[in-house]
């Protein structure tokens, strides 16, 4: 893996998009803002100083046996924020990982975690998420959404964790693990779709309201395009 940092010193217009394995270093400066993409096997690190904003999105989805995802994001200055979202899908028998730390460092932090993963065949993923909240990081918050289903025989373990080293903190996490609505299936089936077409679509529709949700269109259609690109 190629090691390289980089500055960012002005509002990024277009998102960077990492497509490559990598081990990267990210510097968000005083009050700038990043949207930063990447896709499969990397190592990154990202730190943002007073007032940078931050809104990364990884998507896992290559035909790859061990697939080891780490980010790691620190939040050093004060009124940083940072809003992660992990998109993962595996199939046949992939195996992944993806470890996401989060560090708390100054006070007025603002961190959210984001996970949505689909699972089918003999695929297995764990997803470990860690927000660390350190004592002089007075007023912060960090919370943490995961949610995945599995198909078939596959396999999902998501494990939300928290360090909170103060008491004037707002922090929350919450996780799932299930399998797709067979009324959902069937009624999808009884308009004609097939199993496999019916199950397409409520993959789809399980990612599309996070989509949905993000302002900027241009950013929502680039990570369809990127997500809808599984082997």
């Amino acid at each position: 893996m190629t090691m390289e940092t980089i500055q960012i010193t002005t509002d990024t217009e277009e998102p960077i998009i990492i497509k490559e394995p990598t081990m990267r270093t990210f510097v968000i400066m005083k009050n700038k803002k990043a949207t930063i993409i990447s896709k499969g096997k990397i190592a990154i690190t990202i730190n943002l100083q007073e007032g940078a904003n931050l809104d990364y999105y990884h998507i896992t989805n290559e035909e790859e046996k061990n697939l080891d995802v780490r980010q790691e994001i620190n939040l050093l200055g004060r009124k940083a924020n940072a809003h992660v979202t992990n998109f993962t899908y595996g199939k046949n028998d992939d195996k992944s990982s993806i470890n996401t730390f989060i560090e708390h460092a100054a006070a007025n932090t603002r961190s959210m975690i984001i996970g949505r993963g689909i699972l089918k065949n003999k695929a297995k993923n764990k997803n470990t998420c860690l927000i660390t909240i350190n004592k002089q990081a007075l007023n912060a918050e960090g919370h943490q959404d995961m949610k995945t289903i599995i198909l078939d025989d596959a396999e999902a373990y998501n494990i939300p964790e928290l360090a909170i080293h103060n008491n004037d903190v707002q922090c929350s996490h919450a996780s799932s693990v299930g399998q797709l609505e067979q009324e959902q299936l069937f009624y999808l089936q009884s308009r004609g779709l097939t199993e496999e077409e019916a199950t397409t679509t409520l993959i789809k529709g399980f990612y599309e309201p996070l989509l949905a949700n993000i302002n900027d269109q241009a950013l929502a259609t680039t990570l369809r395009t990127l997500i809808e690109e599984r082997p």
